[in-house]
């Protein structure tokens, strides 16, 4: 057994096996020496708390040697600054003393953040105790009942449909600016799992810990999910599907009637809560619905002060993803649970596969769409859905003219043979993105026949009738013809294929999605992959393009920065 395991109390919640001491001192001594570790141990031999236990025993060692050595290095500097050099001129001396000045002064907002935290961690623990019982208190002594606002209807008004894009630099970013992430407490412990049930027997392991039930210690934690699993506005999360989610809710954001749930103060009082208490996402959401208040938002603004981040792989994974909630790995420590899936999964979240049947959708719709709202778009949308059009047009083509013909390209053959390497793929994207153009297509899709269509419908029906008479009596088959049909004036929208001329199978807006990913993947000539044409013969709308990935090496180098991973 490691002689250092005597001298750490890891403040496990049992007592240890040996085993177990020596797995928490190698864990420790790789976080601390900045090292890689692979670490396998059997099931039941209380792995996770291990992990759990000496992970926490190193930020608390860590803080408490980083006060110790700032501390120091100010009572050196100020001891320096006031036995000056006499040999020194006037000039040199001054010069000399503002230089250590202003060390002292970074050192002393360096200490002063890290003691704010400390201390801000205790307090949340005690407010969030005394709220909870403020409102037993509250509900013991009278019901309090609300109203929810009303429901918020996609297809109120048409303009819902119009995209608005505007190519300038105050489009809304979701991207932290790199000048936050000083802000953030580090190092942060990032640990991520495949599956969330995973994640809250994780959380579930920091319950048991000593560290977890002594109000003293500072312990701030915080899940962190997409907003399928965190969104609780009703109006938004009926979607199934992820990526409209994601767009209505960012629509309501920017949109004057704001999210129901996102009031600041609530907000402000869940994120609280959250760091205040280790919870998993299914308390968050339980106090968020009481609260009537966005957990998503309040997790990812727990971000700047949370100790240890939980997540699935892929938000780990996913260079996007991790982008979009504002992760920085630098100066972090990562642990990875069962690392022995973690290659399939990168392979899995970077792999993009794309049907015909789908193309064929997207340009129905597209065409549709654009021609629709032709003169309401201004030239820049319209530019950027043309080239959305000209895309799907030539990967349909791709895939029609390829029997017997090569079907395994290089990304950069393939953008040749597309003809597309001179269009912005990034502009594009950047165009699907802020415009909410799946989320368009997608309500655009389920748009019921407007208010002209029905009124042409009635006045094409008295023609019917008119013709009738001229006609004289109808037969019986004649009457089960509907009147817009019998009619020789049909609606232009029915004629022209107008709403009720869109596709049969249901739009899904992954299927755009997956276009930019493709495109993206194309477009990244340094990382080695490999674009695969499957033909089917027997059913040709099933006939995919795929995209795989070679070598995951180059997606492992964001993780050269972190200050230790633990797989």
């Amino acid at each position: 057994m490691d002689t250092n395991s005597s001298c750490r109390d890891y403040e496990f919640p049992y007592e240890p096996y040996r085993i177990q001491l020596q797995l928490m001192d190698k864990i420790y001594e790789s976080i601390e020496e900045k090292k890689v570790a692979i670490i396998e141990s059997p099931t039941g031999t209380g792995k996770s708390l291990s992990i759990i236990c000496s992970a926490l025993k190193w930020i608390e060692d860590h803080r408490a040697n980083q006060i110790n050595q700032l501390t120091k290095e100010i009572e050196n500097m100020k001891l320096s600054c006031s036995n000056a050099d006499s040999s020194l001129d006037w000039v040199e001396a001054q010069s000399k003393k503002i230089s250590v000045n202003l060390k002292i002064k970074d050192h002393d907002e360096t200490l002063d953040k890290i003691n704010k935290h400390v201390t801000y961690s205790k307090e949340l623990r005690k407010r969030a105790k005394m709220r909870r019982l403020r409102e037993v208190a509250a509900a013991e002594s009278k019901s309090i009942t609300t109203k929810r606002q009303s429901d918020y209807d996609m297809f109120d008004e048409e303009n819902e449909l119009i995209v608005k894009y505007c190519d300038t630099e105050e489009l809304l970013d979701e991207v932290d600016d790199e000048k936050k992430w000083d802000n953030f407490y580090k190092p942060k412990i990032y640990y991520c799992s495949r599956t969330h049930s995973q994640l809250s027997q994780f959380i579930n392991e920091v319950k048991k810990t000593k560290k977890y039930h002594n109000e003293h210690n500072s312990l701030m934690l915080v899940p962190l999910s997409s907003r399928v699993n965190y969104c609780v506005n009703l109006d938004v999360n009926r979607f199934s599907n992820v990526n409209v989610i994601n767009e209505k809710c960012k629509e309501l954001m920017n949109s004057k009637k704001k999210c129901c749930m996102n009031q600041p103060s609530l907000t402000q009082q869940l994120n609280e809560e959250i760091l205040g208490n280790v919870q998993d996402i299914e308390d968050i959401v339980t106090k968020a619905k009481q609260l009537k208040a966005c957990p998503y938002y309040a997790s990812r603004s727990t971000l700047t002060e949370a100790e240890i981040v939980i997540m699935p792989y892929n938000i780990l994974l996913h260079k996007g993803t991790r982008d979009s909630f504002g992760i920085h790995l630098k100066d972090s420590v990562i642990i990875i649970d069962e690392a022995h899936n973690l290659l399939e999964t990168l392979a899995n979240v970077y792999s993009i596969e794309i049907r015909q049947r789908h193309l064929e959708m997207l340009q129905t719709l597209l065409t549709k769409y654009m021609t629709k709202y032709y003169s309401r778009f201004n030239p820049l949308n319209l530019m950027y859905l043309k080239q959305l059009i000209f895309i799907v047009k030539r990967l349909q083509l791709s895939l029609k003219a390829l029997a017997g013909d090569k079907r395994s390209y290089n990304p950069l053959e393939f953008v040749l043979k597309l003809e597309i390497e001179r269009i912005n793929i990034y502009k594009l994207a950047e165009f699907i993105d802020k415009s909410h153009i799946a989320s368009k297509l997608y309500m655009f899709s389920l748009k019921p026949p407007s208010e002209e269509v029905i009124k042409k419908t009635k006045i094409s029906g008295t023609l019917a009738f008119l013709n009738k008479v001229k006609s004289g009596p109808a037969t019986k088959k004649d009457k089960e013809v509907t009147p817009a049909t019998n009619s020789k004036e049909q609606p232009k929208e029915v004629a022209n294929g107008g709403d009720n001329d869109l596709p049969q199978e249901s739009f899904n807006s992954n299927m755009l999605y997956t276009l930019k990913e493709l495109l993206f993947a194309l477009k990244d000539y340094s990382v080695e992959g490999k674009v695969l044409l499957t033909i089917n013969q027997e059913t040709p709308a099933d006939s995919t393009c795929k995209y795989i990935l070679l070598n995951s090496s180059t997606h492992f180098k964001v993780f050269t920065n972190v200050v230790s991973t633990i797989y």
